[in-house]
């Protein structure tokens, strides 16, 4: 089975809609690329479509709501000294 089976474009549904969609493919983990710009998809992990849920590029500082558990960065972004401030889980690539 191929890691990700299928893509879908949720840019022109609702956050109600998108996120049964999401929630219907029984993920283990949902990853939001666009942190909190335009398109974000974090209104979608507010309804916890998945265990564990984090964000990656868009936006990679302490986002602090209860459904992102984690923050994909590298040292760069995200320097040794600043990783305390973070209020999620960094995962560093």
């Amino acid at each position: 089975m191929p890691w990700v089976p299928s893509h879908r474009s949720l840019t022109y549904m609702d956050v109600a809609d998108a996120a049964r969609v999401v929630a219907a493919d029984h993920l283990d983990i949902a990853i939001d690329l666009n942190g909190l710009t335009e398109g974000s998809g974090l209104n979608v992990l507010a309804a916890r479509v998945a265990p564990v849920q984090g964000t990656f590029l868009g936006y990679v500082a302490p986002l602090n709501v209860p459904y992102v558990d984690f923050i994909i960065s590298d040292a760069i972004v995200t320097p040794p000294e600043q990783a305390s401030c973070l209020t999620e889980k960094l995962v560093r690539i």
